[in-house]
């Protein structure tokens, strides 16, 4: 087994379910991509050869939403005087929704892939990457592009958001709160304050995600909220 053989077995098994719910394959980075209004949703395919011996392949669910990605786009360039470079506003990783490590903690999700050694091992791992699209995701993909979608995936449990630890992510948090008016709001910024702020004692990175989540917090207390 090879990895191109993989990647067209991918292709065949996945693509006829994402085909069917509208999306369209890229076959040149094994993704799958849907606009909705002015929002994108990407099913991305990551693979991992250690040829001979074996593979290792997961999926990766992203989301941009289009009134987050202006805010972020007036908050860093306006705000800031900042060059603004387009990213996923969150990702969700197969292993979120992998039951036997459903209790671990979250990087052990983001970890999460599936080895592959033998022809059977290709079919289980496809057989499951099919079922958690269409029961995680497929049913719900049009919500969870929009500002209340994204606010659910990412502030229903917000703790992981530090486990998690991508800027983006915390950013678009602290955004799609603040738009739905969330009783949770002050809470979610007083938790990211002091998690960011022990963080930053560990490196430079980390205390910059910290001043930047503190100065976006200032911004989002003075933005003209529009209707959703």
């Amino acid at each position: 087994m090879r990895l191109p053989e993989i990647r067209k077995e991918v292709h065949d098994r996945i693509g006829e379910l994402m085909l069917a719910h509208g999306y369209k394959l890229n076959k040149s980075d094994s993704s799958f991509k849907k606009k909705i209004d002015s929002n994108l949703i990407q099913l991305s395919i990551d693979y991992y050869d250690f040829f001979p011996s074996s593979y290792q392949i997961r999926f990766r669910y992203q989301f941009v939403n289009s009134y987050v990605q202006e805010i972020k786009k007036q908050f860093f360039e306006d705000y800031l005087s900042l060059e603004y470079l387009k990213l996923w506003d969150h990702i969700v990783y197969e292993g979120v929704y992998q039951d036997e490590i459903k209790n671990e903690e979250y990087k052990a999700k983001v970890a999460f892939k599936h080895d592959l050694i033998t022809h059977a091992d290709l079919d289980n791992a496809l057989w499951q990457m099919r079922n958690k699209i269409s029961n995680h995701l497929l049913i719900n993909d049009n919500y969870y592009v929009t500002v209340p979608g994204l606010n659910y995936l990412l502030n229903t449990e917000y703790e992981m958001l530090i486990n998690f630890f991508e800027p983006e992510a915390i950013l678009t948090s602290v955004i799609v709160a603040r738009l739905m008016q969330s009783p949770i709001y002050e809470e979610l910024n007083s938790y990211l304050d002091f998690e960011l702020q022990n963080l930053s004692k560990k490196g430079e990175f980390f205390g910059r995600v910290f001043n930047l989540r503190r100065k976006l917090y200032d911004f989002m207390k003075v933005y003209q909220i529009r209707d959703l």
